[in-house]
């Protein structure tokens, strides 16, 4: 229901204090369910400097039940749930720079009616943050209610006016100097000033609103409501184009819209990340690998981890995208206390497409928030792969089951060096492929040292000839052991594999041992050699006579 990541998208206005205007943080279908269905009951009439109205209490402070729950509708029981959750808490440590983790939270509905509006004021110093969401799906400026945020408690000292319009939400975090107010809805206005206010307490505060023994009795807030315009025909559709199309803030020229990032403060996640054994320059698709080592600098634990929502854990980014390196996340293997260090081994994955890149490390909370990062992102070229497999030379007969060597001459075409190589893992090798690759075994040709860019290196092997007879085809391609198979395919030899009797009886093993057949004689294997030595020991030694 509540988007997040526009939490961790929005930066922190510095000017004249710390403050934020968050844009499209509810979807647009829960937000037109809760502007629907606001709550009209259980209210009480307040009218002090902390607040002014009708309020009614959502979360009370320092508890986790909602109030008068089962006097809510769904979609308003889950807005309170989600406002109790860790994930919340910690999107706002971030945005804040304060730690809101473990601090007492409250959250009270306010409908503003005619008239009903707060002169300028700073907030009581037991307050840390507040954060207002707003539900009037429309609103027009002439009926004030705005919230101003002003230099000084002059009223006309203006920085910049929000609009109390759904989706939207602003944040204060108190100051000395936090002046604000919000301008008296208009007489005659048609609808409320609609919002709910979430107020972050310093510990062992009392509630500002709901203080103890308040005996103040409850009613059903009546205020606009016959005259609202929710209430009359074709309300649902105006409600869901007002959700979808509208803008909420309003503020002087003068004043920059993108404010000041904040620095992640004392109590907010943050993490230090170095990597080592990345290579400058990659071939597109393959993996290398890496060590990541992270130090929590915050004074938040990393907790909970693993691949799970709302958890802490390692992710890797391309200038902001996620999705060009592999892989996307790496969990750490137990929860990291602050001051604490872990080093991960990690198989970085480069992206598909050719060209450069920055890898940039950092933390996320799932969910939430990305924070802490590298010194600075790592530049990256990836090349496109590429093998030319120029000649495959292999005995075209073979018997079943003995061994035979072959040699494939192959050329590195890429402008990056294969290495590493050898029997390992994403070492670079030649592997036996194609529709028989089954027959002749998972075989590997291993070079004897890496090879440059350009070079042509003519490579040995040795095969195990299939256990039936047939015919076999053997072809060979170049791989990264465990990644991925690229470069061109070598040429396809079809192997004849016979029996070892069937050899000797068709005459041919002899014939490569009688002078007069020489001529004849080609492609002599050593399926032939060994049975003519063994089958002139057995004439030797009188196994069989000089007929046979």
């Amino acid at each position: 229901m509540l988007d997040l990541t526009q939490i961790a998208r929005c930066t922190l206005n510095r000017e004249p204090y710390s403050w934020a205007a968050i844009n499209g943080l509810l979807a647009p279908k829960p937000a037109a369910a809760l502007a629907a269905t606001f709550p009209l009951d259980h209210f009480k009439t307040v009218s002090d400097r902390e607040s002014a109205g009708e309020a009614r209490a959502l979360l009370r402070l320092g508890e986790d039940a909602v109030a008068h729950s089962m006097d809510l509708t769904d979609v308003w029981r889950e807005l309170a749930h989600e406002l109790l959750s860790p994930a919340y808490r910690t999107a706002m440590s971030l945005l804040t720079g304060c730690d809101l983790t473990a601090v007492p939270i409250e959250a009270n509905v306010h409908h503003y009616g005619p008239g009903a509006g707060l002169g300028p004021q700073v907030d009581l110093p037991c307050k840390l943050v507040t954060h207002v969401l707003y539900f009037n799906p429309t609103w027009n400026p002439k009926d004030g209610g705005g919230l101003r945020i002003l230099r000084s408690a002059n009223p006309d000292d203006l920085v910049g006016e929000i609009l109390p319009l759904i989706c939207d939400s602003t944040v204060l975090v108190r100051s000395d100097h936090s002046w604000h107010a919000v301008q008296p809805v208009a007489e005659g206005c048609r609808q409320s000033r609609r919002c709910v206010e979430v107020t972050f307490y310093r510990p062992r505060s009392a509630s500002l609103i709901w203080p103890s023994g308040d005996a103040s009795p409850l009613h059903r807030y009546e205020g606009t409501e016959a005259q609202d315009p929710l209430r009359e025909a074709g309300w649902a559709e105006r409600l869901r184009r007002s959700v979808l199309g509208h803008r909420a803030v309003r503020a002087p020229a003068r004043i920059s819209a993108s404010g000041v990032a904040p620095r992640p403060a004392r109590g907010a996640p943050n993490a230090e990340i170095t990597m080592e054994g990345l290579s400058p320059t990659m071939f597109a698709g393959m993996s290398y690998p890496v060590s990541v080592t992270i130090r929590n600098t915050g004074s938040v634990a990393f907790d909970p981890v693993g691949p799970r929502e709302y958890a802490y854990r390692l992710g890797v980014r391309d200038r902001g995208q996620e999705t060009v390196w592999g892989p996307a996340r790496v969990d750490l293997p137990a929860p990291l206390a602050p001051g604490e260090t872990v080093t991960l081994p990690v198989t970085l994955t480069a992206p598909s497409k050719p060209g450069l890149y920055e890898v940039e490390w950092t933390m996320v909370l799932e969910k939430v928030a990305w924070f802490g990062s590298q010194p600075a992102p790592l530049r990256v070229e990836v090349s496109p792969p590429g093998a030319d497999l120029l000649n495959h030379d292999v005995p075209p007969k073979m018997v079943a089951g003995h061994q035979y060597e072959g040699t494939l001459l192959v050329r590195n075409p890429s402008r990056l060096t294969w290495s590493p190589v050898g029997h390992r893992w994403h070492a670079f090798r030649l592997g036996i492929i194609g529709q028989d690759e089954r027959a002749w075994g998972i075989v590997r040709a291993d070079f004897a040292e890496p090879v440059a860019p350009e070079e042509t290196v003519r490579v040995r092997y040795v095969v195990q000839a299939p256990a039936s007879p047939g015919h076999y085809h053997l072809q060979w391609r170049m791989l990264q052991e465990g990644v991925v198979w690229f470069g061109s395919l070598s040429e396809d030899r079809i192997v004849e594999v016979t029996t070892a009797g069937a050899v000797w009886a068709d005459g041919r093993a002899r014939d490569h041992f009688d002078p007069s057949c020489w001529r004849e004689a080609t492609n002599v294997i050593r399926g032939d050699v060994e049975e003519v030595l063994c089958s002139h020991w057995r004439y030797v030694s009188n196994a069989i006579d000089d007929a046979d």
